[in-house]
């Protein structure tokens, strides 16, 4: 019984760490939202997180281990040294922070401060 767990265990492993490895994380800005797709094996869609803008108190570079504590995680395969950090001024939901790793987080940061400058100045 145990041993079949065990194989199961890995077997299930085996499929998902690649899937989780091998994925991106896209975004774009429009209508006054931030909307992020997370896509395994780089193409096939899993998720998306609609977030708006004029809900964002802080948007910033982040450390995995100092920041991602106690908020919703996107984050691109093993790629946790390129982090953005969001912190939102939200009236629904239960997380208040945003965790990311997309391909260039300097470029989302800019993004960002520019479509609500005078919130994030």
């Amino acid at each position: 019984m145990v041993q079949g767990f065990s194989i199961l265990f890995l077997v299930a492993a085996a499929v998902i760490l690649p899937l989780y490895v091998f994925n991106r994380i896209t975004w774009k800005i429009s209508d006054g939202r931030l909307v992020l797709k997370w896509k395994i094996l780089m193409v096939i869609p899993i998720t998306s997180l609609k977030l708006d803008l004029d809900e964002i108190e802080e948007v910033r570079t982040a450390s995995f281990s100092k920041d991602a504590w106690f908020c919703y995680l996107f984050i691109n395969g093993l790629r946790l040294d390129r982090a953005v950090l969001m912190v939102f001024h939200r009236r629904r939901g239960f997380f208040k922070k945003v965790f990311v790793t997309p391909e260039d987080p300097s470029s989302l940061i800019k993004q960002i401060r520019l479509s609500q400058p005078e919130q994030l100045a």
